[in-house]
């Protein structure tokens, strides 16, 4: 919120993928989420592997933070 020099593009994609791993969505359907952030927002190729590690981290650090 706001604006700081920290705020960029990014920070549109963050409450999405916060939606899905509170909604207890696997690494699968996250990375699939971060891989259509890269494509269809930001008009890059998406790196499917490196979506996939960090949706694993988003799904562990969920269940380590919450249960």
């Amino acid at each position: 919120d706001g604006d700081t020099e920290r705020d960029d593009e990014y920070d549109s994609y963050v409450p999405n993928t916060y939606r899905l791993a509170l909604e207890g969505k696997g690494s699968v359907m996250i990375s699939t989420h971060l891989s259509s952030c890269s494509e269809e927002s930001m008009g890059l190729s998406p790196n499917r592997v490196l979506d996939y590690e960090i949706a694993k981290r988003i799904v562990q650090a969920k269940q380590e933070i919450l249960g």
